[in-house]
C-alpha cells in the first residue's frame, strides 16, 4: 500500500513540474542565440541566427 501511495505523490510531482511554465519564451532564446553569437564574434544576420 504504501509503495502505491509513494508512486501516485511521485506521479503528481513529476506532472506539477512539467505543468509550471519553465521553458523560456521564444524572446528569451532569440536574445540567448543573438548573444552567443555577438559573443564569438560573429556577424549577425538571419543566416546566422538560422544555423543556431
Amino acid at each position: 500500500m504504501h509503495q502505491n501511495e509513494t508512486t501516485t505523490n511521485t506521479v503528481r510531482d513529476i506532472a506539477r513540474y512539467f505543468g509550471n511554465d519553465t521553458q523560456p519564451s521564444e524572446k528569451e532564446t532569440l536574445g540567448q542565440v543573438i548573444l552567443e553569437i555577438l559573443h564569438a564574434g560573429k556577424s549577425l544576420n538571419r543566416k546566422a541566427i538560422a544555423a543556431r
